[in-house]
């Protein structure tokens, strides 16, 4: 039977210029990331950060090499939405970053 796509996440960036949990694939599962949108609702310009650790070994700290985004600027108001293949084994991690209040991140795809 084939899997359908569903929310597998949706966060608002809660602490400024750290970097949070938006994914984590699930124990014996293997995820497939196909759409992420990042949303400004607040009242200022923000930049944001999107990241995919391997393993989760690094929760909170990406390394250079994992950032899919990096200080990317999003408009008062403006909706990025990235169409993506990301295929995440169990343990990997989805971190989201923003130097502020008011950005969401939710991500869509399948779990199997």
């Amino acid at each position: 039977m084939a899997e359908l796509g569903k929310i597998l996440a949706q966060i608002e960036n809660g602490t400024p210029d750290t970097s949070e949990e938006i994914y984590l694939a699930p124990a014996g599962r293997l995820s497939k990331v196909e759409s992420i949108f990042v949303c400004n609702i607040d009242s200022s310009p923000r930049t944001f950060s999107i990241s995919v650790d391997k393993g989760g070994d690094n929760p909170g700290v990406p390394e250079s090499k994992d950032y899919l985004y990096y200080n990317h600027a999003i408009a008062v108001g403006e909706t990025i939405h990235m169409t993506t293949v990301i295929r995440m084994e169990a343990g990997d991690r989805m971190e989201g970053e923003a130097d502020g209040a008011g950005v969401i991140f939710n991500v869509y795809g399948t779990e199997y």
